[in-house]
Order: C-alpha cells, then structure tokens, then sequence
C-alpha cells in the first residue's frame, strides 16, 4: 500500500500533513511514530477530518529536524504499508507559508484540525508559568481523559516535559495535584478524568513540549507545544502580578 507525504500547514505550535493512503477497511489500524534525528522519540498523533482524503498526522514544531514514520498494519498486524519522511523546521514552515499564500483548501482544512475540544480521548493543556527564581520555575498543566471505558480512562498516565530539541527538561519528578475520575453527568457510560500536576523546569528554556500518554491501547497520545512568546508571556505575566501585589 502506497503511504506519501501530502500537504503541509502549521498552527499553534503544531505541524499538519494530510497522509494520502488507498483505500482502507475496518481492520485496518495506523500507526504514527516520530523522532529527532538523534534519536529522541517525540510525539506524533493521526486525525480524521471528513473534508479530506486520508488521515492528518499531527507532529509539534520544534527546533531541529525530525524522522516521521506512518505504518498501515492489517487485522494480524501484518505491515501492508509504510512511508516516511524527513521534517525539518525551515522547509515545514516554507511550504506551510506556500500553501497558505496560494490559499490551498486541503492545508487551510487540516490546520488545527485537532483544537476542538475533545469528546472523546486525551488533552493536555498548560496552565501557568511560575518564575520561581535561582533559574528554575514551575510549570503547571493539566490532562483530561475522556472515554466509554472506565478501565482505560483509569489507566496510567505518563507526562513527558521536553524541549525544542525533545530532550527532556524535567528537574524533578512529576508532581500530581490532582487526579480525578467521574462519570459524566449529561452522557450515561461516559467517564471524565482530570489530572493536575506540576513540573519543575529550568528558566532559560525557550520552548516546552507537554507530551500525555495512557498505557491503554485504546487511547491515542495528546500533545501541546508551548511556543517560546507564549512561554515569556506567562512568566512576564506571573512577575508583573507578583511584584504588584508586594
């Protein structure tokens, strides 16, 4: 089966290229994998969208090149088709910039494909940015789980902190705040978890990659990248409300 690389678009931290694949059936599963070329694993997510042929992978803007790898596995697992490509940051942009000056349907369609609020699986999101001082702050986020089984809505979560270089920024061990399950009020068999934590960070990174992962196979890895503007706007945020309430 024939796996090519399509149209590319990028929005919120976040690069979209429409994957062109035959014809699949039911049984047929996806799988996308990522990572830099010295070999730190990164996210990499597959989105539907009904206005386009094909599936959407969803990989996160980052500072250096990275290795993407879509397989197209049958009802045995067996590998009936695989393509991949090499995304460096300075040509994503480029043809994301071409695409969007040309006013391309497809690129326009697929960005941001994945910024509805979910009703189904994971978002990670982050919260506030605290500058601590003596070069750490601590980063607050949250993940959300929602899903029709209660097993894999309870399954464990893991919480990766990476930099633009999806190397690992974590100084210390994830902290849970928080870590709730429900079912949900308006939708009967529906289950709602919500996690907080917290992560301490060095102050001079530039970028972070919030990166949420359940061991339940039935739940796909959720992402968010935090561009470096973004990440001096809350820290200038957090010191302008500490030092005025002194």
């Amino acid at each position: 089966m024939d796996v090519r690389f399509k149209e590319i678009s990028r929005g919120s931290g976040k690069i979209y290229c429409r994957i062109a694949l035959c014809e699949t059936d039911d049984d047929t599963r996806i799988e996308a994998r990522s990572e830099t070329t010295a070999g730190e694993l990164l996210p990499a997510t597959l989105s539907r969208v009904d206005e386009v042929e094909g599936v959407v992978l969803v990989l996160p803007v980052i500072d250096v090149a990275q290795h993407a790898t879509v397989r197209v596995l049958d009802a045995q697992g067996n590998v009936i088709g695989c393509g991949d490509k090499i995304v460096s940051p300075r040509l994503a942009k480029l043809q994301s910039q071409i695409n969007t000056a040309r006013k391309n349907k497809v690129a326009l369609t697929i960005r941001n494909c994945d910024a509805k609020p979910k009703t189904y699986g994971i978002e990670v999101a982050h919260t506030i940015e605290i500058a601590c001082g003596n070069g750490e702050d601590i980063l607050h986020g949250e993940v959300r789980v929602v899903s029709w089984n209660r097993d894999a809505a309870g399954d464990s979560l893991k919480v990766r902190v990476l930099d633009g270089h999806g190397k690992s920024v974590l100084l210390d061990e994830i902290v849970v705040l928080g870590d709730k399950l429900r079912a949900d009020d308006e939708y009967p068999g529906l289950y709602v978890r919500t996690l907080s934590f917290s992560a301490r960070i060095p102050s001079e990174v530039g970028q972070v990659l919030l990166w949420a992962i359940s061991s339940s196979e039935l739940l796909q890895d959720s992402f968010v990248c935090i561009e470096p503007y973004r990440i001096r706007e809350m820290r200038d945020e957090f010191l302008r409300n500490t030092l005025s309430a002194e």
